[in-house]
């Protein structure tokens, strides 16, 4: 599979202004080269990093899409899509629902392009950078540090798919459970239509609200999901129901780099104990995603982290932990409208993307 297939949207916004510093350019790329260079890097572009997605959580949050390059000694070695989002007259490079969607650099440049990006924004009233990598990407954080990024280490759980049985790596009680769900004929596991996708939105409201929060998604993102990605290739949707009835459901993206990621998975407590049902709903759902993902090439199944219950579960579901670096940066400039305090008018003249 290629990324050139799925275009992101039409500009919204773009860079005019190249800062070049020890050999280190940011600039401003077409679509065609953005995707010539994630098609020729497939390795390093991980599922949420994927333009046609990225314009799916772009329309999902109001937020605009800046297409960067990066350059060293003329030669790109690297692109990112920022997803941004505008407070007033700052804006933030804003962090989303969604794993791994920084930069794609050549990891030998990342930390400098870091330093780079940030100036960069700041020069166009981007205060703020929030953003990740995934556990294959590893990178010296020593410079960016030191230079006011805020490094937040993070874990995720991650499934192999290279074993022949997917659930070789789950503990026996898991794999116990899921086989006797699976052969209850009252159990159903399948692709929704467009109707039954509403039910996303109801069973992701139950999973956030028993871990005593609430969900972070839109109330269309059913819908917009739906549109966008029902037909898509590179993303996987899966419910389960018990007697018709919908129970729970799963939204997986495939990444050009073998790793599929679990990208959203809600399941219906209260119906579940309506219906009577003491059934693995979840280890269902995952089992259905990962042999979706293995049958696509994936060698992988990233699950995320969560709290330290759902973490629980999804080491029980053979989900070894890895690590991620998450990094975080605030111009100084803007610091002191991010906390409230006065400064708005001196930003009014700066250019914005």
């Amino acid at each position: 599979m290629t990324s050139e297939k799925y275009l992101p949207h039409e500009p919204t916004t773009s860079f005019e202004y190249s800062k070049s510093s020890e050999n280190i350019n940011i600039h401003n790329i077409t679509y065609g080269q953005l995707n010539d260079f994630l098609d020729a890097n497939p390795e390093k572009v991980s599922a949420f990093n994927r333009p046609y997605l990225k314009g799916t959580l772009a329309e999902l949050y109001n937020l605009k899409i800046s297409t960067i390059g990066i350059s060293a000694n003329g030669v790109l070695q690297g692109v990112g899509q920022l997803l941004i989002q505008r407070k007033g007259p700052i804006g933030v490079v804003q962090g989303v629902p969604a794993r791994y969607t920084g930069p794609v650099v050549k990891p030998e440049i990342l930390s400098q392009a870091l330093l780079k990006i940030k100036d960069y924004l700041g020069y166009h009233g981007i205060g703020k950078i929030i953003t990740d990598f995934p556990p294959s990407v590893s990178f010296d954080t020593t410079d960016i540090e030191k230079a006011g990024y805020k490094i937040k280490p993070a874990t995720s759980r991650v499934i192999n798919l290279r074993d022949e049985n997917i659930l070789t790596q789950s503990n026996e009680g898991m794999r116990r459970g899921i086989r006797k769900t699976l052969l209850d004929p009252k159990i159903e596991v399948k692709q929704p239509n467009e109707d039954e996708m509403s039910f996303l939105g109801k069973s992701l409201d139950e999973s956030y609200g028993n871990q005593g929060s609430n969900q972070p998604y839109p109330s269309n993102m059913p819908a917009i999901v739906w549109v966008r990605h029902h037909s898509d290739p590179f993303v996987h949707l899966s419910l389960i129901s018990y007697e018709h009835n919908p129970v729970g459901m799963m939204v997986t993206a495939l990444g050009l780099d073998q790793v599929a990621c679990s990208w959203m998975i809600g399941v219906d407590h209260a119906e579940i104990d309506r219906l009577g049902v003491n059934y693995p709903i979840s280890g269902v759902l995952i089992k259905d995603a990962a042999e979706w993902a293995k049958g696509e090439g994936a060698y992988s199944l990233d699950l995320g982290e969560g709290p330290e219950s759902v973490g629980e579960f999804k080491r029980r579901m053979g989900g070894i932990q890895l690590p991620y670096i998450s990094v975080e940066y605030t111009h100084p400039l803007y610091k002191p409208l991010f906390n409230g305090r006065a400064g708005i008018k001196q930003l009014r003249g700066r250019n914005k993307l």
